[in-house]
């Protein structure tokens, strides 16, 4: 299953973040099958596998209720969050209904058949405590107070879901797990799987293991219920996953902890996950020695329009140069990476409208690519290069982490004038000042659970104990060590070193053992000659005595 050229082009029908789609061949989406006033006839699109599954399958992932909203430009609010009556009830009011159809026809169905109550509500944490114990190791003021405005956003983004509606399970189009969580924030309002392992960073840091331990308890519930994590909590993006990042998760409680019997407890979930992935997300490759490999690949079922973004999908399928579903199940599957999307998905063989790019060197409109910046990929670039071991990437790691939180600091202490105070789910890399990103499907969002995390991650790591203003190695310093560090990653100048450095051992030690046997002989044949004129100087006394 590839990703293919034409699957993609939601740069381009996503200009405006609005009612309006400019499509591939130019057609305006918007004027013309979005915000409609009468469908005349469902499109009935041609798809077998929706990406939700399930008696709510018909109602929220794919048919004529999903196509019908955006058509009508009613996705927003519906389908809403509950439903009134049950699945099969409410397909049966819609089906009820005759086209050609109104819009004032179908938002009526929409207020007769779902409730507008949330099902998720703001909690408190039991180890959430506004004076965090890391806190006074912060030694740089000013990096303290912004890492304490980080961690009480912890406070902001907990959730849980509201107990009278959790045995509405048939009626709710959510995964429901039994403790709170955090959510990444803006309209993302409910557990996400990746988010779940920068947002657990920060947690430990603010020592909230009792949280942690609840979310982990979640995915493992999920797990043994679902057969595999999700993308998130939502129906809609229930049959893809994302990067499986839940050992990692595991792992960090565990050394933060040591919670031997919990981690006992969790491994055969884990296995579960596992044995998921490796049924699920293989393929055989050859190698170029034509042996056969095993190779995991992002791969979801799906073969239908995502319903998150339906009449995109649908006139990506249909202008297409390749099968509609296969189109649809590739889009899915590039979800599935989490990088939805950057131009690395794109055929660098296919058209590029509108100069779009086919590397990330240059900037494009999608979202995962320059000049656009994420929290995630800053913290595991700065990882790396914090585990190589060498001094120079040691120190790049720590400039490149220290200029992410500035501009993170900046946007939510300082931010420009007219520009909300917040921390945002993405930057844009050519400015220090908090300039939030651009580009992809939606409007850029503040909260945000990740970035959260990796910021009070990276302080923990890098600014304990330090200021920004102590001294920076200077520019020269930094190339003079790096052209040494250079020198000595040649293999053949590091055995010529390591030659002359034995060699001079050698003649030192040679000087030595030869200074150490010169001197013993030295001591043995000097003793006979004072023995002679002792014997001598006895002789003469003796004569002496005699005469």
């Amino acid at each position: 299953m590839k990703i293919s050229a034409l699957l993609l082009f939601l740069s381009l029908l996503q200009q405006c973040h609005s009612a309006k789609h400019i499509g591939l061949f130019g057609l305006d989406i918007g004027e013309e099958f979005h915000g409609q006033e009468v469908i005349d006839k469902p499109w009935n699109v041609t798809c077998t596998i929706p990406i939700c599954e399930g008696p709510l399958a018909g109602i929220y992932c794919s048919g004529p209720i999903i196509e019908s909203t955006w058509r009508f430009g009613l996705q927003e609010y519906c389908p809403g969050p509950v439903l009134k009556y049950e699945p099969e009830q409410v397909l049966a009011n819609f089906n009820a209904l005759s086209f050609p159809m109104k819009k004032e026809t179908f938002a009526k169905f929409c207020d007769d058949n779902f409730d507008k109550k949330q099902y998720l509500e703001l909690t408190s944490l039991p180890d959430y405590v506004e004076n965090a114990t890391f806190l006074p190791r912060i030694r740089d003021p000013e990096m303290r107070t912004f890492a304490k405005l980080v961690h009480t956003r912890w406070s902001t983004l907990a959730r849980r879901f509201v107990p009278d509606m959790r045995h509405l399970t048939t009626r709710l189009p959510v995964l429901v797990v039994p403790n709170p969580f955090i959510v990444p924030g803006g309209f993302f309002q409910v557990y996400f799987y990746w988010d779940s392992y920068w947002i657990i960073k920060g947690l430990l840091v603010s020592n909230m293991t009792l949280t942690v331990k609840g979310m982990l308890m979640n995915f493992g519930f999920i797990i043994d219920n679902h057969g595999f994590i999700p993308n998130s909590g939502n129906i809609q993006l229930s049959r893809r996953s994302q990067p499986p990042l839940f050992v990692q998760m595991l792992a960090d409680y565990f050394y933060a902890t040591k919670d031997t019997e919990f981690l006992q407890t969790m491994m055969p979930t884990v296995e579960k996950e596992m044995q998921f992935w490796r049924k699920n997300r293989t393929v055989n490759v050859l190698d170029k020695n034509g042996r056969n490999r095993t190779m995991f690949q992002y791969r979801v079922i799906t073969n239908c329009p995502r319903p998150e973004n339906f009449l995109v999908d649908v006139e990506n399928g249909i202008n297409g140069s390749y099968d509609p579903q296969e189109i649809w199940s590739s889009t899915a599957s590039a979800c599935e990476s989490g990088w939805d999307f950057s131009s690395r998905w794109f055929d660098h063989n296919g058209s590029k409208a509108c100069g779009v790019p086919s590397t990330l060197k240059v900037s494009s409109t999608q979202q995962w690519d320059f000049p656009n910046v994420w929290a995630p990929n800053v913290h595991l670039f700065v990882e790396c290069l914090l585990n190589s071991g060498d001094l120079w990437l040691v120190k790049q790691a720590r400039d490149l982490a220290k200029r992410f939180v500035i501009t993170v600091k900046n946007g939510l202490v300082n931010p420009k004038a007219n520009v909300t105070a917040t921390i945002w789910e993405k930057y844009d890399a050519r400015f220090s000042d908090g300039t939030r990103g651009e580009g992809g499907e939606y409007y850029v969002q503040e909260g945000f659970g990740w970035t959260n995390g990796v910021m009070l991650d990276l302080i923990n790591k890098l600014f304990i104990n330090s200021t920004l203003d102590e001294k920076e190695q200077s520019s020269s310093e930094i190339f003079e060590e790096m052209r040494m560090m250079e020198f000595f990653r040649d293999g053949f100048h590091t055995w010529i070193i390591l030659g002359v450095l034995v060699f001079l051992m050698l003649i030192i030690f040679w000087f030595l053992i030869y200074g150490i046997i010169s001197s013993k002989l030295c001591s043995l044949g000097s003793r006979p000659t004072r023995d002679r004129a002792s014997s001598q100087r006895l002789l003469d006394e003796d004569l002496e005595d005699f005469e």
